[in-house]
């Protein structure tokens, strides 16, 4: 039987009760009970639930206290081992092996991926491993649940500034783009985005994203009230990103993300960390030229950075930030008489 520990990151997967939660990360909060059921919690915070082992599958890069599925003494025969980088890549993108086999390899790809050796990823490229499960990402008549822990893989990658280029030339950003796209599972649309901070780290990266269907894939989930925290959060730091770029000005602005953006940091029940990246934002774009300050200075922009800025239910980074883009683009008088 599978085996799995208290702090094990899971991904939850062929849920038939609650089958809106397929596709979240959860993490293991107990010992397996004596039902053969794992106890296990999506949120911090929120009450538990306790499933079968055969609907969890750990999320890439997670301890490996055994496996996410039951695999038969064939299968463990046939089974690569974890040195053999090739052999598990073939195994995991194979369709005619099982499940088991190709989550497994999955995972063994993401431990490989993870050791920051530089030498180690030239092996692996050399291998072609970021280019199949880019090839694997893209595939949509392939299991979600695949795509998603590849898209982990991918961003263990991604985190590393020598791959960037590599990973870029073999597609990564129109892949990333559909995981943005449509109705894909929650931890992927996460992970790509996890994946797009990274890739925007470096000027390439940035100049690639922004040249792209991901600007306004991000627009498009800022927007979304359904959006979940995480995805809105992190969608506002890539935004943020591709501002520090000029190349990418026109085209988030001409999006509408600044408005997307105000939108949201008034939204009702916001998390703080979207008001904080959401002035972020604001803050970097007020920094870039005279005519984009401008965008900042007008409207629902000014009204959200004001509201910020004298809330006393806004923590000090966010409260800071947008004092500091209302002093960017000259609204300080107005903040006075707010305070008034």
């Amino acid at each position: 039987m599978a085996s799995f520990v208290v702090g094990d990151q899971v991904i939850l997967d062929g849920l038939k009760a609650k089958p809106e939660l397929n596709g979240l990360g959860a993490t293991v909060v107990g010992p397996i009970g004596s039902d053969g059921r794992v106890p296990v919690r999506v949120r911090a915070g929120e009450p538990g639930m306790t499933v079968k082992p055969e609907n969890l599958c750990r999320a890439a890069g997670a301890s490996a206290s055994g496996s996410a599925l039951q695999l038969s003494e064939e299968e463990h025969a046939r089974q690569p081992q974890p040195h053999e980088i090739e052999p598990n890549l073939a195994y995991a993108m194979d369709r005619a092996n099982s499940r088991a086999v190709r989550l497994d390899c999955l995972k063994v790809l993401a431990a490989h991926a993870e050791k920051p050796d530089q030498a180690h990823h030239e092996q692996l490229a050399v291998a072609a491993v970021p280019a199949r499960l880019i090839e694997l990402l893209g595939d949509e008549a392939e299991e979600k649940v695949f795509r998603s822990l590849a898209c982990g893989v991918l961003q263990n990658f991604a985190g590393h500034a020598w791959n960037v280029s590599r990973l870029l030339s073999s597609g990564i950003v129109p892949a990333l783009a559909r995981q943005l796209e449509g109705n894909h599972l929650p931890v992927a649309r996460e992970t790509a985005l996890s994946t797009l901070v990274h890739l925007c780290e470096e000027r390439d990266g940035s100049a690639a994203v922004g040249d792209s269907r991901v600007p306004a894939a991000l627009v498009a989930i800022v927007s979304d009230r359904a959006s979940t925290e995480k995805a809105l959060e992190v969608s506002l730091i890539v935004l943020g990103k591709l501002m520090y770029h000029k190349d990418n000005w026109e085209r988030v602005l001409g999006l509408g993300a600044l408005q997307a953006a105000a939108a949201a940091m008034r939204r009702e029940g916001v998390s703080q960390a979207t008001r904080q990246f959401g002035a972020g934002l604001m803050y970097v774009t007020c920094r870039t030229s005279v005519s984009n300050r401008e965008q900042v200075a007008q409207g629902e922009c000014a009204q959200a950075l004001l509201e910020m800025a004298k809330a006393g239910s806004v923590n000090g980074k966010a409260r800071e930030l947008a004092v500091k883009a209302l002093a960017a683009c000259g609204l300080t008088d107005e903040l006075a008489q707010k305070g008034e």
